[in-house]
């Protein structure tokens, strides 16, 4: 016998097709946030391994120290005497014209659009910020 039923309720096959529903909704939008941060954490195809990109705020500090430090070793350059008569002129323009080399390198380096430092280098970077103060 099929029993009819009364106003305001529900079939119990239809609740629990309800609640499977809602079961596989949650489910798929679990699924989606999974898959969102795995593809946040996925390591970005133009960075080699072993590198970090480098954030332009602090590229821009370090290119803004190192042309103020191009600047500061061009004024030592220039209150040099035109003369090296001593070994110790000598050797001091010698030193700045490396250190003066060196930091143009980097300017060149740290001007690139895309760049990206290896983790050592980022060590070496930070000293060399320091150093050149």
């Amino acid at each position: 016998m099929i029993r009819k039923q009364g106003r305001g309720t529900k079939p119990a096959g239809l609740t629990n097709v309800v609640l499977s529903l809602n079961i596989l909704q949650s489910r798929v939008a679990q699924w989606k946030e999974e898959e969102r941060e795995r593809v946040a954490n996925l390591p970005d195809p133009t960075v080699p391994p072993g590198h970090v990109v480098m954030d332009t705020k602090e590229k821009e500090e370090t290119l803004n120290v190192l042309v103020r430090s191009r600047v500061k070793l061009l004024e030592q350059l220039q209150n040099l005497p035109l003369r090296n008569d001593t070994l110790r002129l000598h050797n001091t323009r010698n030193e700045l014209e490396s250190k003066l080399a060196e930091i143009e390198d980097a300017v060149k380096i740290f001007s690139r659009q895309e760049f990206s430092l290896s983790k050592t280098e980022k060590n070496v970077c930070n000293y060399g910020r320091k150093k050149y103060r």
